[in-house]
Formats: C-alpha cells, structure tokens, sequence
C-alpha cells in the first residue's frame, strides 16, 4: 500500500486516519481468523460499524468530509438557481410599485395621511410574504424531490434561504421604485444575479480564486449563505449570529435604498 502526501490539508489528515483505521482492522481480522473468508465476514461487519469520519480538526482548521463537501457544493448550485427564482419574484412586487407611480397613486397616498416610510414598509411586508411562500414552496419540493438530508439541519438551511430570497425580492423592489419600468426591473435583477453568482464563485467553488476576488465576493448574498453552511457544518457557534449581522445589513441597506427612491418619486410626481 502507497500512500502519497503532499499539501498539508485536514482532508489529507483525514484520508491517511481512515486508512490506517482499515489496515488495522484489517490485519486484526486475518490474525485472528482460521480461514481467508472469515477474515473478509469479519472485516465487512467491523466495517459496517466503524463510526463515519465527520470532520477532522488540524490545528486552527475544521476540513469537512467529502460527503459534507458534495452536500456544500450541492447548496451552492442550488442557490444559483434559487437566487434567481427569488429575484423574478420580486419583479411582481416591484410591478405593483411601478403600476401605482404610474396611476400617481403614490401622490394620492401621501395626500391621505399615510407617511412615505409606511409605505415602504407595506411594500417590505408584501416582499416578507411573497419570500414565505415561496420557502414554503421550496422546502416542500426539496422534501419531496431531494431529501432533507443537506448537511445541515433542514430548518436551517431553509432559513438560509429564505434570508437570501428576502434579500434579493427587496432589491428587485428597489429596482423597480428606482426604475419605475417593470421591463429594466427585470434585466436589472437578471444582471445582478448573474453578477453574483459569478463573483460568489458558487458554480466553480473548486477553483483558487485570487483574494481580490474572495473579497469582492463578500458582497453577494450566495457566498454568505455558503460561509455559514460550512460554519454550520463545523459547528462553529458563531455561524447564526453573524449570518444575522450580515442579512441585517443588506436588508437596512435595502430598505434605506429603497425609502430614499420612494422620497424621490414622490417628488417627481408633485412637480
């Protein structure tokens, strides 16, 4: 048996303990065995209960097992499309921004009372909805098509994306008041996610980026999704709270965004 090293990596750690964990089951067997197929009956039972290898611990370093990586990269594809999915979404609720600056409706509201800041946040709270059901939707095609079995607790990987879908339906929404054009909401939304998707690196994760560009990806809503499934993967305590933060973040950039649009057009429509 030759076993080759060369970068030093908790999954080569990894692979050389579960193969010195096999030869030694493996010679105990045919040192205690009277026959070659008594050896082979008793390594297959020891194998079958031999613990499966998580993750292993290097240092500073957690490296997940290639089952948790195919689970990783499997929630990277899946985002890309879901992203996109949530993105469209929130070009019909940007629709009904667009509808109502046309009818000069927002004039209208305005005049009955009802302060810019509520209305936004009534737009906020249809966005809330939409993303709800459309979580609903995907958990119950994900249940039913794929398993909930995602490397991290079902909950919380809807959780993660419902975040992600909220994002992504209120930036269309501020496309849509910026716009006040339900056809350049949806080109605006399509660049941007294709933008992200590039940058986030979720469909060629395999690749070693420059850390320019591992910096830049921090912007996009997909790569923090990722980070905190792997955080969550490696039961690193802190993978909630800052996925909090972060989600936070865009979100008050978002509403802010979207408030400061709002204050404009209404401004347009009273001259």
């Amino acid at each position: 048996l030759i076993t080759l090293s060369g970068e030093k990596h908790g999954r080569f750690n990894l692979l050389k303990a579960k193969i010195n964990a096999n030869v030694s089951v493996l010679a105990g067997c045919a040192s205690s065995s009277e026959s070659q197929s008594q050896a082979v009956s008793m390594a297959k039972n020891a194998f079958d209960k031999m613990p499966a290898v998580k993750s292993i611990v290097t240092g500073d370093e957690t490296a997940l097992s290639p089952e948790q990586t195919d689970h990783l990269r499997s929630t990277g594809y899946a985002l890309a499309v879901l992203s996109l999915a949530f993105a469209l979404t929130g070009c019909f609720v940007a629709n009904l921004v667009v509808t109502e600056s046309e009818n000069k409706s927002l004039l209208r509201i305005e005049m009955s009372g009802m302060t810019m800041l509520k209305y936004i946040a009534s737009k906020a709270l249809t966005a809330v909805i939409v993303t709800a059901l459309q979580t609903a939707v995907t958990a119950a095609a994900t249940a039913a098509f794929v398993g909930t079995d995602v490397g991290i607790p079902f909950g919380s990987y809807l959780l993660l994306v419902g975040t992600m879908g909220l994002i992504y339906n209120l930036l269309s929404l501020v496309f849509g008041i910026f716009f006040k054009n339900t056809t350049f909401t949806v080109y605006a939304s399509f660049g941007i996610w294709v933008f992200a998707n590039l940058i986030s690196a979720v469909y060629f994760d395999f690749v070693k980026l420059p850390d320019w560009w591992q910096k830049l990806s921090l912007i996009a809503p997909q790569k923090w999704v990722m980070i905190t499934a792997e955080a969550i993967m490696k039961g690193e305590s802190a993978a909630y709270p800052n996925f909090f933060l972060v989600s936070s973040a865009f979100l008050l950039v978002l509403l802010t965004a979207g408030y400061i649009g709002a204050q404009l057009s209404d401004g347009t429509q009273k001259e």
